[in-house]
Order: C-alpha cells, then sequence, then structure tokens
C-alpha cells in the first residue's frame, strides 16, 4: 500500500506510475490533483470542527494523493466507495434536518452550528463531483493497465470459452 514507506515499492519514495501514462491519463492526474487540493481544505476545515469526521477525510485525501501519485484505479474505487458512504451519511443527516423542521434553525443559529451546516451542504456539492471526476480518471487509469498488459481481463471466462476478448495462443 503506498501509504506507508517503501509502497509504491522499490525505494523510500517510489510513487511512480505502475506503468507508463498517456496524454489523457496525465491530464486526469492534474484534475485529481487539483481535486485533492479540494479536498484537503475542506477536510482540515472539518478536522477543527469535529475530530473523527476530519481525520476520516484527511484519509481519504491520502488515498486519492496515492491514487493519483501512481495512477491506480484501485485507489480510486475505494476513494469513490468511501465518499458514497460520507454522501449518503450527510444527505441523511440534512434529510432529517429538513423533517423535523429544524434545518432553518441552523442558518439563523449563527456561530458553529451555522458554519457546520455549510459546511456539510459544501460536502454534499463536493462528493459527487469528486465522485465523477475519479471515475473518469478510474476509467483512463483502468484502460491504461490493460494497454500494457496488467490487470485482470475483464471477462475471466472469456479465454476459457473462447467468447469475446479471446486470443489463440502463440
Amino acid at each position: 500500500m503506498c501509504l506507508f514507506p517503501m509502497g509504491g515499492g522499490g525505494d523510500c519514495c517510489n510513487m511512480q506510475p505502475i506503468c507508463p501514462p498517456t496524454p489523457a491519463a496525465l491530464k486526469h492526474k492534474q484534475k485529481l490533483q487539483y481535486l485533492m487540493i479540494a479536498h484537503l481544505i475542506l477536510a482540515l476545515t472539518l478536522f477543527f470542527l469535529t475530530f473523527s469526521a476530519g481525520l476520516q477525510d484527511l484519509i481519504l485525501v491520502l488515498i486519492l494523493w496515492c491514487a493519483s501519485s501512481q495512477m491506480h484505479f484501485c485507489h480510486l474505487i475505494v476513494y469513490m466507495l468511501f465518499c458514497t458512504f460520507n454522501l449518503v451519511g450527510y444527505f441523511s443527516n440534512i434529510g432529517l434536518l429538513i423533517q423535523q423542521g429544524s434545518f432553518g434553525a441552523y442558518f439563523t443559529a449563527g456561530g458553529v452550528q451555522t458554519f457546520m451546516i455549510i459546511l456539510v451542504l459544501a460536502f454534499v456539492v463536493f462528493y459527487p463531483i469528486a465522485i465523477y471526476f475519479c471515475f473518469q480518471a478510474y476509467k483512463e487509469f483502468k484502460g491504461m493497465l490493460a494497454d500494457h498488459g496488467g490487470g485482470a481481463p475483464v471477462n475471466p471466462f472469456a479465454r476459457a470459452s473462447g467468447g469475446a476478448g479471446y486470443q489463440a495462443p502463440p
């Protein structure tokens, strides 16, 4: 795992892509880095309001850094999965506040409560955007690895049955 020393393998700071990147993959990497900076700002803000939720989001930022550094699609799956969990949780909390009729009270209360609800709304907007851009990068990184002969075949039974994707041995 790349979050540990020598996680990329080899020397202590090997965070190189698994295979040579394509021009499209480099563009996706840059988008992921912008996304990572935005998530870092939101996560640090949340960290000072609620320690546990902020720490979880800081770990998500590390996972995204890992994914963008190595251009590895598996890390993007984990990142998208946890972003989806957080999005459902925040969306449920907002729905509950609306159902109870206390959603507007958070805006009129002022102070930390108002700031917290604005931050939660920022995350509700941020997570779908993050998931979308990560999925676009996931497709490119997965295709990049498949083009270089890495990764599992899309259909593991294709070779055995002679179906789609079957290539006769040389």
